[in-house]
């Protein structure tokens, strides 16, 4: 397996192209806020009197940049934004005023999602079609597949290694060279777009061999990296296979590479393109072994479209079983482009998929009521339903559908317990208070609490460093988490402003992410005696990504002169840690 790195050279333009601060913008520009509970500013400083807070998604229009900081119009006045948390975008005015690095009207932006590694990428410039071919930021991609990233200034290269593959490109030309030799040419060419350095996505796959597809109804970008392993997908039972007769595939991906060996640590052998056709020799878990007619080797079945004989074939199979007291796992393979949907009703979750076939079995449980297939003319339906007073997490992946059931009580229970800000990002700062302290402050009582119930606590900071918002819900994806509470204090420009409030999203696990926030802001009105300012539904990064039932909790108004009080308070810190665990015993009960 390589061993991929990065290192951002030095050179005057590498600033430009690879630095997330926002250079000179105008008057036609506007804002999008990338983060929550951001601070608006009188002046460009940390010192400086904050005047109010705006949240991920929120706009406001922008006139200049003043070193790190942006100069905006919030509420009618001058204000000013730290530049790691607004992301600027031009007006269409503005955009056709600045073609000296790109022709604008030949590219259309798009707020397209980036996959990599069963990872979504937060990308500070959005991908752009240019000519009917996704062109995405060089830095950001290459960043996540380890690929070491140099410039040189005066030739305008750039200069990029993996392993021993060194490849060169210039900005505005088509022509890349591998190891001093020319290779492939780039179409369309390299560029520099707002700052960014911009390539075409199938540039990853034809150069480092990366498995890339856009889904076009999904409007989706999937890059996977040649080393990548998802932990998720590596079952200790053994390995599922399935006897194919006359079966054909046909490429979804824009570029996949066939592999020696059904694992995305194999070499790769070949390449096929998008509407191939490739004979199936045989399923392997997730992995189909084909023939391309050029070589033998495997390829995810994700990016295929099966046929066997005339008829479709999409399967879950291989289902998993595994249980103890703590928990049963149930996890099956996905094999071929499924269409799924979840719905929670109660004691059942609801699986509708398009699968022609789905592997059953009975088994004798101590979680789970019952687990049924049912055969319709659009597919096929999982039904599963737990005990009384047990919940579920449902997960999905690239390559395995996976159902969690949890038995009462938080014993064994393994949650991720987010301190919000940190480090370079201070939050809301009011009444000599500073939220980062707070939300790490209470959240490691949190932590103690629930450590003394035996439940597994996974902090995604426990001192004062930053933590990107993509980052703290890969944690919670990571480790598999029952459950994800994220603490923050919040902050207005109106000192009346006050009381406790928390938020869910309907992405992921959206009844229990409801019930989960609904029981923790019953608690905290309850224990600490804030105000009710109610249980919404919110778009913030880390309830929306975050996989299984999860809640985004404001302590209260730093801002507001009772609530500040308690904030600062030991004794009402406790409380509301404890609060938080109350409300976790209660959803777990």
């Amino acid at each position: 397996m390589r061993k991929l790195r990065v290192v951002l050279a030095t050179g005057t333009l590498t600033f430009i192209m690879f630095s997330s601060s926002i250079t000179a913008v105008s008057a036609h520009e506007e804002g999008m806020i990338t983060g929550n509970n951001v601070n608006i500013r009188e002046a460009p400083s940390l010192e400086s009197q904050v005047i109010g807070q705006l949240h991920e998604d929120d706009k406001l229009d922008v006139y200049e940049d003043e070193d790190t900081w942006v100069k905006v119009s919030f509420e009618g006045e001058e204000a000013y934004v730290h530049g790691d948390y607004i992301a600027v975008e031009e007006s269409e005015e503005a955009e056709q005023d600045s073609s000296d690095e790109a022709d604008s009207s030949e590219s259309e932006r798009e707020d397209v999602p980036v996959i990599v590694n069963d990872e979504r990428l937060s990308l500070q410039r959005e991908p752009v079609f240019d000519n009917n071919r996704l062109v995405v930021p060089f830095r950001a991609i290459s960043e996540e597949l380890g690929v070491d990233v140099g410039w040189k200034d005066e030739e305008r290269e750039v200069h990029a290694e993996n392993g021993d593959m060194h490849v060169v490109f210039d900005i505005d030309e088509e022509k890349t060279f591998v190891n001093g030799e020319e290779d492939k040419s780039v179409d369309p060419p390299p560029q520099i777009i707002d700052d960014y350095t911009m390539i075409p996505l199938r540039f990853f796959s034809e150069t480092f061999g990366a498995d890339v597809s856009w889904d076009e109804d999904e409007r989706i970008a999937e890059i996977t990296s040649p080393d990548f392993i998802d932990e998720e997908e590596v079952k200790s039972a053994e390995e599922w296979a399935y006897d194919v007769e006359e079966m054909v595939g046909e490429v979804t991906a824009t570029v996949l590479n066939v592999r020696e060996g059904p694992s995305q640590s194999e070499e790769v052998v070949d390449k096929v393109e998008e509407g191939q056709e490739v004979d199936v020799l045989a399923l392997e878990n997730t992995w189909a072994k084909v023939d391309t007619d050029e070589e033998i080797g495997y390829v995810h079945t994700n990016y295929l479209n099966l046929e066997e004989g005339d008829e479709s074939v999409r399967m879950l199979g291989g289902l998993d079983i595994k249980e103890n007291d703590d928990r049963s796992v149930l996890s099956w393979f996905k094999i071929g482009g499924l269409d799924i949907d979840v719905e929670e009703k109660g004691q059942q979750l609801y699986i509708e998929t398009d699968a022609t076939d789905v592997h059953e079995s009975t088994f004798d449980g101590d979680h789970i009521k019952d687990l049924r297939v049912d055969e319709h003319s659009d597919g096929t339906d999982i039904v599963v339903e737990v005990e009384d007073n047990h919940s579920f997490v449902y997960r999905e992946t690239l390559g395995e559908l996976v159902v969690t059931v949890l038995p009462p009580g938080l014993e064994g229970k393994r949650i991720v317990i987010d301190a919000g800000h940190g480090g370079s990002d201070p939050g809301a700062i009011a009444n000599g208070l500073e939220e980062k302290e707070i939300a790490k402050d209470v959240s490691l009582r949190i932590e103690d609490l629930l450590e003394d119930e035996d439940v597994d606590v996974i902090m995604t900071r426990d001192d004062d460093t930053f933590v990107e918002l993509n980052e703290r819900a890969n944690i919670a994806n990571d480790e598999f988490a029952d459950a994800f509470v994220s603490i923050h204090a919040n902050s207005a420009a109106n000192e009346s402003a006050r009381g406790s409030e928390t938020f869910w999203n309907s992405h992921y696990s959206s009844l229990q992410s409801e019930a989960l926030a609904a029981g923790i802001q019953q608690q905290l009105i309850d224990t600490v005696g804030t105000a009710n300012r109610g249980v919404f539904e919110r778009n913030f990064h880390v309830v929306r990504y975050s996989m299984m039932p999860s809640t985004l909790v404001e302590l209260g108004f730093m801002t507001n002169p009772a609530d500040a009080e308690k904030l600062a308070s030991d004794s009402d810190r406790q409380k509301m840690a404890e609060a938080v665990v109350e409300g976790l015993e209660e959803y777990y009960e």
